[in-house]
């Protein structure tokens, strides 16, 4: 009981330092320098239709989620299809904001009362696992209760594989993208190959800042997953057991290129973003070409900031480094578990509902891809017609991603929290140029080695 009690409090602890990182896939550790392995991978046998129960006994689950008020909606209605099809399967549900949603699973841990079903993030995966408050899901998939058969999953299940067993579904995909302004690229002759490396990119944006006043050609939209994407390419990992693997060559190399490009006027300054009003879009206003996002904010991006009369955005990779090996990946998005805490008969519901959420194709026609794109391909092509043009852009762009990717490296340790800090302080010091590249990469090493001393 005691150590049940202080598992408790570890994950409680966990959970409160994970509250600074966005629900987002993440990276994992590798040996500096070497390739990374894809994590063991169970391949599901053709799904074979589980027998029919002519008078199945009557189950209640359990299923709770975060998001918005739009999302709540969804998911409810979701939920009734479901009770329509299976009426002997009562769902109970709950839901709340991001950081609320963690207090109640915390709580309701403590009192053995986690849902059948739970809305999980990357960042809480493996807490909840090493806790075993959630069960892995390999007999589900093998048997075809979860239908996996038209799922990549090395591409799009691959980080939620720890140590040979599945611990949890992606409701979705993404990956770390360019969002660009079409109309302008069109105008200014730019092109986004697949192949476009950095330094070209930084060529490209040069000859266009000769040609329009108030441009700056790119910004970041976050830091730290570029730098972890370009650290990759380069073939090393932050991480590693325990420790913080990032080379400082490779740190001192990025952070060479912020400097060059702030002092070329083809990055933006943080003072130019800072001059823009609340509400306003830097590729709205054209004094950017480019910003980095999770390819699924283009959907925001589109919708909230260029409205019916902007221009056109679309999505194109990362630049790449000359000679990489490719650093981005496939990142899992809001993934379902399922709670150790629920009997055998409830977590076989819990099973069934979620392949529901992920196979039905009247319910995805109900979310139409809220959660990110549908790692079925099934899914995919029957909601590709029926979506805005918007959305199926990030559609068609998971399976570019997916060809020049690298495996997906294992979860990051919580001392990412800290790190992503670093690097963020470490950037602004360097466009400000209070700071010089080897100033950045030393600080973000011995700001990391603190973390991990912890």
């Amino acid at each position: 009981m005691k150590k049940m009690f202080k598992g408790l409090l570890a994950l409680m602890a966990i959970l409160a330092l994970g509250l600074v990182l966005v629900a987002c896939g993440d990276e994992a550790p590798e040996v500096a320098g070497q390739t990374p392995e894809a994590p063991p991978v169970v391949t599901p046998p053709t799904p074979q239709a589980p027998p029919v129960d002519e008078t199945p006994d009557p189950v209640e689950i359990s299923v709770w989620w975060w998001g918005g008020d739009f999302r709540h909606a969804q998911t409810i209605e979701v939920i009734e299809l479901f009770q329509d099809r299976y009426p002997h399967i009562t769902v109970n549900y709950d839901f709340a904001g991001f950081a609320d949603y963690w207090t109640m699973l915390t709580t309701a841990a403590a009192g053995n009362q986690l849902p059948t079903v739970l809305q999980m993030d990357l960042t809480r995966l493996s807490e909840y696992t090493e806790n075993n408050l959630i069960i892995g899901l390999n007999d589900f998939i093998n048997s075809g209760q979860i239908d996996m058969s038209n799922v990549n999953m090395p591409v799009y299940q691959g980080q939620l594989n720890l140590g040979g067993e599945y611990m949890a579904i992606s409701l979705g995909a993404n990956g770390f993208a360019m969002v660009y302004n079409t109309d302008l690229a069109d105008e200014l002759g730019l092109e986004f190959s697949p192949e476009l490396t950095w330094d070209e990119f930084g060529d490209m944006l040069r000859v266009a800042r000769d040609e329009r006043d108030d441009f700056y050609g790119f910004v970041f939209g976050a830091h730290y997953e570029v730098l972890n994407i370009y650290m990759r390419d380069a073939g090393y990992s932050m991480y590693g057991d325990g420790e913080f693997t990032g080379s400082r060559d490779v740190l001192i190399d990025f952070f060479t290129m912020i400097e060059e490009w702030t002092n070329d006027g083809i990055m933006l300054t943080l003072e130019r973003e800072d001059a823009l009003s609340e509400g306003q879009s830097t590729l709205y206003s054209e004094i950017v070409i480019a910003q980095t996002f999770a390819s699924n904010q283009i959907v925001h991006q589109q919708n909230h900031y260029m409205g019916e009369d902007g221009p056109t955005l679309g999505l194109a990779l990362l630049p790449r480094i000359d000679g990489g090996r490719g650093g981005n990946w496939m990142r899992s998005s809001m993934q379902f578990s399922i709670g150790s805490q629920a009997t055998p008969e409830e977590q076989a519901a819990g099973a069934k509902f979620i392949n529901f959420f992920i196979n039905d194709l009247e319910a995805n026609e109900i979310m139409m891809a809220e959660r990110g794109a549908p790692i079925s391909s099934a899914v995919r092509a029957h909601l590709a017609p029926l979506v805005s043009p918007v959305v199926a852009r990030t559609f068609d762009i998971l399976p570019t991603i997916a060809a020049h990717a690298a495996p997906a490296d294992r979860i990051s340790p919580p001392q990412q929290a800290a790190v992503r800090g670093y690097v963020d302080r470490a950037t602004e010091a360097v466009r400000f140029g209070d700071w010089t590249p080897e100033e950045a990469a030393d600080y973000i090493i011995t700001g990391a080695e603190d973390a991990f001393s912890w």
